[in-house]
């Protein structure tokens, strides 16, 4: 279901009162293109609903399908985005839908202490380790597509369009708990550049996709044209995502500075 802004012959709550516009749940929109909140009827949860155009992301659904399945849930390690539902739009032969419970950026609420930043790195390595051992490779692992379940922290939930809000408000704040208090869930998600591969083919190699971080060094002068392993990637990804937001950014995470300089090497054969 979707929320009344968005649901056929809406019309604007602040239209012929005194209100301000900011004063109203229906004023705040949904900021990504691709995406649009909803709340899932069945169970009242809070989801997000994306547009995959197959001709771009032709293995997105399938690969989000597969790594959230029942059997691979139940995995240690897991921290692929879960696909509640997935069903193709009428009247389009290449535009599918997928269902995902709404997240928040990893930051958000801004973190309190080094210690509630080590479960992220903790879970972003075994989400990265899960995928590559099961023979998929993320291909852009960066900042963007790193994700929380706020579902512990936000019991009663928030506003999906503008998020230190309460659900269905638009003035009162969001409750929540600490990281501490209720420590989350970290996913990585939007697998539209991801690819899964067949371990008797041998090791992958793809042309560079251009992804939300254009560092990586194999990338770079003839490397956009020259076929590289993709796994190798994924590693400098989440190194220099770890590099850029927070080591140049806080003190106290020199503990990470050999395995950061380790994970982006300029040879990705190291």
């Amino acid at each position: 279901m979707l929320r009344p802004r968005y649901r056929p012959g809406w019309v604007a709550s602040w239209i012929g009162t005194k209100k301000s516009p900011l004063d109203c749940e229906d004023f705040y929109t949904q900021s990504a293109g691709k995406c649009m909140d909803a709340v899932r009827i069945a169970n009242n949860q809070q989801v997000m609903i994306k547009k995959v155009w197959t001709t771009y992301s032709p293995q997105e659904t399938e690969i989000g399908q597969y790594l959230s399945s029942s059997e691979m849930a139940a995995k240690p390690g897991n921290h692929c985005v879960p696909i509640l539902d997935a069903f193709k739009m009428p009247g389009y032969s290449d535009l599918e839908l997928l269902v995902m419970p709404l997240l928040r950026r990893f930051e958000d609420p801004p973190f309190r202490s080094v210690g509630e930043v080590i479960p992220l790195f903790k879970q972003a390595f075994e989400g990265i380790q899960f995928m590559h051992k099961h023979h998929v490779a993320h291909r852009d692992c960066t900042d963007v597509n790193i994700l929380m379940d706020p579902s512990g922290m936000y019991p009663l939930g928030f506003h999906p369009g503008e998020t230190v809000l309460a659900l269905g408000s638009g003035t009162r704040l969001a409750k929540h708990y600490t990281r501490r208090e209720r420590p989350p869930k970290y996913y990585l998600i939007d697998f539209g550049h991801s690819r899964r591969y067949n371990p008797e083919d041998g090791i992958p190699a793809e042309i560079p996709l251009g992804g939300a971080d254009r560092t990586v060094p194999e990338f770079k002068g003839e490397g956009t044209t020259r076929p590289a392993n993709p796994y190798p990637t994924d590693i400098y990804y989440l190194g220099n995502f770890i590099k850029e937001r927070f080591m140049m950014k806080f003190t106290n995470f020199e503990f990470m500075t050999d395995l950061v300089k380790n994970m982006t090497q300029d040879d990705p054969s190291k």
